[in-house]
């Protein structure tokens, strides 16, 4: 896992539902047949609590394998309004882009929001890849 401090290009919206006590966000697309559980990261960005944070978050994964999803598990309030989009730019790569709202943009006076972590468990599902091992016989 890659912490990126800039970012560029398009995020695609996420969404989110409720189970239980927790929020969770559904980064593309879980669905696929054959999918599967590939990797799990708990993840704690330590930061100042006056400091706003924007960047983005890379998953790199064997290249045999295709990310269909994430499932993101905020364990904070600040953390869950910290995440704006997604990307796939490789099969095997994804792309979560966090930005927090900077406190002029809420208010003056610090909140529960200002915390001074982002923390997520982020669980990346996928598929086995058909690689083609050469040319078809004509």
């Amino acid at each position: 896992l890659l912490l990126l401090l800039t970012t560029s290009g398009w995020s695609a919206p996420l969404a989110t539902g409720d189970t239980g006590g927790g929020s969770v966000v559904t980064i593309g697309r879980c669905a696929a047949n054959g999918e599967r559980l590939l990797h799990v990261e708990n993840l704690t960005i330590v930061k100042s609590p006056t400091t706003t944070l924007t960047g983005t978050l890379e998953i790199h994964i064997d290249p045999r394998f295709a990310v269909s999803c994430v499932r993101a598990l905020p364990k904070t309030p600040s953390s869950r309004a910290a995440l704006r989009g997604y990307r796939f730019p490789h099969p095997s790569r994804i792309e979560i882009h966090v930005q927090e709202q900077p406190l002029s943009a809420r208010d003056q006076e610090p909140s529960p929001m200002d915390e001074s972590s982002l923390d997520y468990q982020l669980l990346v599902y996928g598929v086995r890849r058909r690689i083609q091992s050469g040319p078809a016989d004509a």
